[in-house]
């Protein structure tokens, strides 16, 4: 059997024993006092800390067995083993790629499926966890080469090809999963990829865009290039005199919101050296410099999303407009690279913005219902702080159920960038 690469688990198990072990010099001091009404004595933090060690240590290294494995096989036997049971390599059919990222963490895992049952998730590339090494990569791409994976269709009548949604994925905050044809991953892996009754010099009109089979030469490279510049210059020029308002109220609201914080930092500061120097000082004064400085800053922040966002769609509307007047060849090639920026903008910040407004304002609607449950004022009717609970909860759900609503759109967005970006994102492979 070939294995490949290591386990997460084996490849950082420096990095979880420290990373547990400073969380447990954290943790063991409140977790002492159990040991401590033990009858532990001296010995209380010492085995608190070994006792939290082991926890966390312990549920660490189960979390990462469950989530990932490896992959060995036999290229003689065409066996592979997924899980710890063998499966002949003619039975795993279907493959997926999923990206992850957020706080500082970022994955690329590729899953293996078995018809006959049994899968593995095999991580790839991942920061602070460790993936394969350029032997692993190598030995991952013989493997899958070996795999008579089935090319996914479109989905959901979708314009994209599966390697366009793949890389979708990649563009979209957070990430996704979407499942993937053998020469796709080939082409992440860095591996070459013959493909039949392609030569050097073939003209591209017979794939589509985002196709992983187009070969173009190096002189059709280098045209291609000079065309790329062509249209971003003509891009630049058309975004250049046809500025919208919204892109002025832009810059106007950032500085008010600057200048409205400025002024609250201000005033807090003034507080702090007259308090100092112990001074008279009113502070009712201060109080309104302070939250009038805070509360302007909310409504210039709001202000300034919803003319980022009118911004971003005016731009986006020259995009597509640009993009409707491209012939097949221009489309193919892709958006300029500044109408493709309009895309990796968000459009929907304002709205972000109230659903992040709603959702704290919930949770102290919630904290108010329950002041009120407990020490009722009298006179007050027995249901009021079950009524403000529940509107506490239904602002809650409201501010959920958008965040999902705006997530799903970024996904979207990213597939959209991905179509309009033709070859600028997914480009050709050139022969020479």
């Amino acid at each position: 059997m070939i294995r490949i690469g290591q386990h997460p688990v084996a490849a950082r198990w420096r990095l979880i024993a420290i990373v547990t072990g400073g969380g447990s010099v954290l943790l063991a001091a409140p977790a002492s006092a159990v040991f401590v009404a033990l009858g532990a004595g001296a010995w209380s933090y010492l085995l608190a800390f070994l006792s939290v060690w082991a926890v966390l240590g312990g549920g660490i290294v189960i979390g990462l067995l469950a989530a990932y494995g490896v992959v060995e096989w036999d290229p003689d036997r065409r066996v592979a083993r997924l899980r710890g049971k063998e499966v002949p390599l003619e039975s795993i059919t279907e493959a997926w790629r999923s990206v992850s990222s957020g706080n500082g963490a970022a994955y690329l895992v590729y899953r293996f499926v078995s018809a006959e049952g049994p899968s593995v998730r095999v991580l790839v590339a991942g920061q602070p966890m460790r993936g394969l090494d350029a032997e692993g990569v190598a030995a991952l791409a013989r493997f899958v080469r070996e795999l008579p994976l089935h090319v996914p269709g479109e989905a959901g009548g979708s314009e994209l090809t599966e390697r366009q949604r793949a890389e979708a994925v990649s563009y979209t905050n957070g990430g996704g999963k979407s499942q993937v044809s053998r020469e796709t991953m080939l082409a992440e892996l860095g591996e070459p990829v013959e493909h039949p009754g392609t030569t050097a010099g073939t003209t591209p009109d017979a794939t589509p865009p985002g196709s992983a089979q187009t070969v173009i030469s190096a002189r059709e490279a280098m045209r291609l290039e000079r065309q790329w510049e062509a249209d971003d210059t003509a891009a630049d020029a058309a975004l250049s005199a046809d500025v919208p308002a919204a892109r002025r109220l832009r810059r106007v609201f950032f500085w008010l919101l600057i200048a409205a914080l400025a002024v609250a930092a201000v005033a807090i500061v003034f507080a702090v050296v007259q308090e100092q120097l112990e001074r008279s000082l009113d502070n009712d004064v201060v109080a309104a410099f302070v939250g009038g400085g805070f509360g302007l800053g909310l409504l210039f922040y709001l202000a300034w999303c919803a003319a980022a966002d009118a911004d971003v769609r005016h731009r986006r509307r020259l995009a597509d407009a640009s993009w409707a007047g491209l012939d097949a060849d221009g489309r193919r090639r892709g958006l300029a690279a500044p109408h493709l920026l309009a895309w990796t903008q968000s459009v929907r910040r304002f709205r972000f913005s109230l659903a992040f407004v709603l959702c704290l304002l919930g949770f102290f609607v919630i904290l108010f219902s329950i002041f009120l449950i407990a020490e009722p004022e009298p006179g007050d009717p027995a249901a009021l702080g079950i009524g403000v609970l529940v509107v506490g909860i239904a602002m809650e759900a409201w501010a959920v159920i958008d965040f999902i609503r705006l997530y799903r759109r970024r996904r979207e967005d990213a597939e959209r960038l991905v179509l309009r970006g033709g070859w600028r994102l997914l480009p050709p492979q050139v022969r020479d």
